[in-house]
């Protein structure tokens, strides 16, 4: 008899990846079936999930009772909260306890949370303002609390953001492409991943052993990089020419979209300074063993997108 997973932001980067890897996966593909969750059920994205054989529901995390029936029946969910939606911490953490009461009082087995740790309380108030962190921190207190059975799946520093960051620069008679961050480019301190393919690979791995997982912490990256890396594997692969170039800590902000500066400047100083996952090497090691070396390298993520740059 099936299980059923209900995933929370099917139409996104994260929630896709679960849905892909478990329709991908023979064992999972057999063990469960998929209810995905979205704002809007008339997008694309929620029309091709359809198209799967996919349950597609909308519910409002601000609306308690709007999560009901999502979650009626589930055994598993896998909850990834959308802060940049509304850019509030405290909207955040509403949403996802909202989704924590429902899940408890529903029966489900076995929560799977995209968290991160919060910047405030790892780095004693020094970085008060990245936003990002704060909700999912709280959120995941929260479920701590309940009682639960959970799994923490820390996502990294996503490779397809440097859609946006690297840059075409004209220079003189020609042109380059630069990458840049408030802090020097040798040292290894970006742990990265390929969220739409392999958030699903760490996802996976908890389901197919949830007692395993139950209590954990897995990082979900490939390695660390360094950005003079990013730039020479961004080279290598598209054939363009590039270079990483520190900025200041005012030059960075002003790269940020409009409204995100001071978060966007002390998420980047926080991870030179603290570390992403405010720990060591070690820690993302020991959950790469979880899912055996099966994570995108940026050099096959750059192939798949170097269109991008054409």
């Amino acid at each position: 008899m099936f299980k059923l997973i209900t995933v929370f932001g099917a139409t996104g980067m994260q929630g896709t990846s679960v849905i892909n890897h478990i329709l991908d996966d023979p064992h999972l593909r057999e063990e469960f079936r998929i209810r995905g969750v979205t704002r809007d059920i008339t997008k694309s994205a929620a029309k091709a999930l359809l198209n799967r054989n996919i349950d597609i529901v909308t519910a409002d995390l601000n609306i308690a009772s709007t999560i009901i029936p999502a979650i009626r029946d589930s055994h598993t969910l896998f909850l990834v909260t959308d802060y940049w939606a509304h850019q509030d911490p405290n909207t955040e953490f509403e949403q996802g306890k909202n989704v924590i009461d429902v899940a408890k009082a529903a029966g489900v087995k076995h929560v799977i949370f995209s968290s991160l740790d919060s910047a405030i309380w790892q780095t004693d108030g020094r970085y008060k303002y990245v936003g990002h962190r704060e909700g999912k921190a709280r959120v995941e207190e929260y479920r701590r609390a309940s009682g639960m059975a959970w799994t923490s799946v820390l996502v990294g520093y996503y490779m397809s953001n440097f859609l946006g960051l690297v840059e075409r620069v004209f220079c003189g008679e020609g042109e380059e492409y630069r990458l840049r961050y408030p802090f020097e480019g040798r040292r290894a301190v970006l742990p990265l991943v390929d969220a739409e393919r392999d958030v699903g690979v760490f996802v996976g791995a908890a389901l197919k052993d949830p007692d395993g997982f139950a209590g954990r912490r897995v990082l979900a990256a490939d390695r660390y990089y360094s950005a003079q890396e990013v730039m020479e594997t961004f080279c290598c692969v598209t054939g363009k020419q590039g270079v990483f170039r520190q900025a200041t800590p005012k030059e960075f902000r002003d790269l940020a979209p409009e409204g995100c500066g001071l978060e966007y400047m002390e998420t980047h100083k926080m991870i030179d300074e603290y570390g992403y996952f405010m720990g060591g090497v070690g820690e993302l090691n020991e959950s790469l063993q979880l899912v055996q070396g099966s994570t995108s390298s940026l050099t096959e993520y750059f192939r798949r997108v170097s269109s991008h740059w054409d």
